[in-house]
């Protein structure tokens, strides 16, 4: 299977970085209701991915959200998301996408999620793509009560692809 571009890893964070709003879920002491509604915004952020909606998955993260993909430029803000979103995904196909969250801790209006995914993906004369990775996104309750995204990074599992060095353009023969 070819490896996944520098692209296809950055869908990867916006699949698994779920987030939405909902109704006020209080906190219980131990932070379990605010788990299950995690997991249920994580459901619903990859329907939306499968799905192609950028503008739905860009309304997750609040709107001075950071994502910090992997070999690529952080991007900040709903507009900046939606955009990278729109770039990466752009003519390729979602096949499988599975993700587990492993942790989720509360303070206060924070809630830190880290986790673990896998997916596959065709991309046009790239095939089938298939990566699996941890990551960890940071959460924000806001004035209503709902959960956004607030930070997001990730990494893959598969090693990077080695680089040819650069030609060395500074030395002369002889």
């Amino acid at each position: 299977m070819p490896r996944f571009a520098p692209h296809a890893m950055v869908l990867v964070v916006f699949v698994l970085c779920a987030g939405c709003t909902t109704s006020s879920t209080p906190s219980d002491g131990d932070g379990t209701a605010v788990s299950r509604t995690i997991d249920s915004l994580t459901t619903q952020f990859a329907s939306h991915m499968r799905a192609g909606h950028m503008d739905s998955v860009a309304a997750l993260y609040t709107e001075n959200a950071v994502l910090m993909p992997p070999n690529s430029p952080t991007a900040t803000g709903r507009a900046a998301i939606r955009d990278a979103l729109s770039g990466m995904v752009q003519g390729a196909t979602l096949d499988d996408f599975r993700l587990t969250t492993t942790d989720v801790r509360v303070s206060g209006d924070l809630a830190r999620e880290r986790g673990r995914y896998s997916m596959s993906m065709t991309a046009p004369g790239q095939g089938t793509m298939a990566d699996s990775g941890k990551y960890v996104v940071v959460w924000q309750r806001q004035s209503d009560g709902s959960w956004l995204v607030d930070s997001d990074i990730w990494n893959s599992d598969i090693s990077a692809a080695p680089t040819a060095p650069a030609p060395d353009s500074g030395k002369t023969g002889g």
